[in-house]
């Protein structure tokens, strides 16, 4: 809900990538209302975007900042502090929405092998769940 249609990242991608520009993308999965079709989004895009388009995708859990909407309406564990001071926490997700959540995280993993993109922050998040 950005503003920017599929066809136009898509498009935007395809451009940098003619043109010699790298391009590293970021999907933050942590969210506690993914759907079926939000998995079939993404295998789409995923499907869609052409090999070596994208040299990096990072790959992160939702982290919740004081002050924000995710941080009053999502749960979590122990807050991070640095210093004295309280910088958020990794959501929690009850077991259906944490099974979409690592499937989505799984179907990233297996496009950017297919894909020669690099991979990060997989087994990172394995690692805090």
């Amino acid at each position: 809900n950005k503003g920017t249609s599929m066809e136009e990242v898509f498009e935007s991608i395809s451009l940098c990538h003619d043109n010699g520009i790298k391009v590293n993308a970021n999907v933050i999965l942590g969210w506690k209302n993914l759907t079926r079709d939000d998995i079939a989004d993404l295998k789409y895009f995923m499907e869609t975007i052409e090999n070596n388009a994208v040299t990096t995708l990072q790959l992160r859990w939702l982290f919740a900042h004081p002050y924000t909407e995710i941080h009053e309406t999502y749960s979590g564990g122990e807050p991070v502090r640095l210093g004295p001071f309280n910088s958020g926490f990794n959501v929690k997700l009850n077991d259906s929405q944490m099974e979409i959540n690592l499937e989505a995280a799984q179907l990233i993993k297996e496009y950017c092998s297919k894909k020669s993109i690099h991979l990060e922050g997989f087994k990172n998040l394995q690692k805090g769940l």
